[in-house]
């Protein structure tokens, strides 16, 4: 699998002189929804310490940039491996989420992709937001808004 650091290293370290493998090996594609095949293009490769990737899922053609790279402490640590979309949507909405919310959903997942958990969740908060917004709620701040919803829901009107 491609979307684990050691497949990830193991599969372009294998092919260090050929920059475009295809196919490539499994990827999570969230337009597909599921595993998939992908073809790739090494853009950069740096033994044990960086590769750049592009990938693309042969099924749908949604594209990947992927980036691996060692931490260079020498503490045997495999590094950090970030996968991330080239398309407007991130992992988490469905075609048919209103822009609004799919774009902090996006935004979310890319900030959760690189480790930026803190981001993430700003975001995830941001999109819950929205979700009420476009269902109607419009106070501000999200803790009066989710407690018109609740008010809804137990007046069975949520």
């Amino acid at each position: 699998m491609l979307d684990d650091i050691s497949g990830f290293r193991d599969t372009f370290s294998r092919f260090a002189r050929f920059p475009c493998v295809n196919p490539l090996g499994d990827l999570y594609c969230p337009p597909c929804g599921g595993s998939r095949r992908m073809k790739g293009v090494r853009r950069c490769y740096e033994p044990n310490t960086l590769v750049v990737a592009d990938l693309e899922c042969l099924q749908c053609g949604a594209g990947f940039v992927a980036v691996w790279y060692a931490l260079g402490d020498n503490s045997g640590d495999e590094g950090r491996l970030a996968v991330l979309p080239r398309f407007g949507r991130g992992g988490v909405s469905m075609p048919a989420t209103p822009d609004g919310v799919a774009y902090y959903l996006t935004q979310a997942s890319l900030s959760q992709s690189v480790g930026a958990l803190s981001a993430a969740v700003g975001m995830y908060r941001a999109a819950v937001e929205q979700i009420l917004l476009d269902q109607g709620y419009t106070r501000p701040m999200l803790g009066p808004k989710l407690a018109d919803l609740e008010t809804d829901i137990q007046a069975r009107k949520g």
